[in-house]
């Protein structure tokens, strides 16, 4: 990929799988444990509290994360797609963060009150997409430079 020009039907092809993809993960997976958490609370007088994951948030954050992967995907190769990429990276970041109220998750079933913290497993969730978020721009930098570039066998 190095010194190579992408091609837009190429692009088009990318965002089109990264649209699909990031629409199925982040909006329809999640769509599907939001009702079946909210089933549990309908039924036996259960209640889990997981902060602001609500069907609001699952749309709004799914629409930006599908966004900003598709802009991304669609000027790959372009110096603003590191923003858009990044940016993807970050906000899914964030939800995970958010929807889970910086990892503290409540349960309430028949009188029993159950609190689980879990900040440094969720840390290590959120490592990944932080990590890509950094890596983004130093890749594209490091394309762009002699250092990027593979050393030539001929001397």
């Amino acid at each position: 990929m190095i010194g190579e020009s992408v091609g837009w039907s190429n692009r088009i092809l990318r965002a089109t799988i990264a649209g699909a993809y990031n629409l199925a993960i982040w909006v329809v997976v999640q769509y599907f444990l939001y009702g079946m958490l909210s089933q549990l609370d309908e039924t036996g007088g259960s209640s889990v509290s997981s902060g602001n994951f609500s069907l609001s948030f699952i749309y709004a954050f799914g629409a930006a994360i599908t966004a900003l992967e598709v802009i991304g995907a669609l000027t790959q190769g372009m110096a603003v797609s590191v923003p858009f990429a990044s940016g993807g990276y970050l906000v899914s970041a964030y939800y995970v963060y958010a929807a889970v109220s910086g990892g503290t998750l409540a349960l309430e079933t028949s009188g029993l009150k159950l609190a689980i913290s879990f900040e440094p497993l969720l840390f290590l969730l959120m490592l990944p997409s932080l990590f890509s978020a950094i890596k983004q721009p130093i890749v594209f930098l490091l394309e762009r430079t002699e250092a990027g570039r593979e050393a030539s066998d001929s001397v």
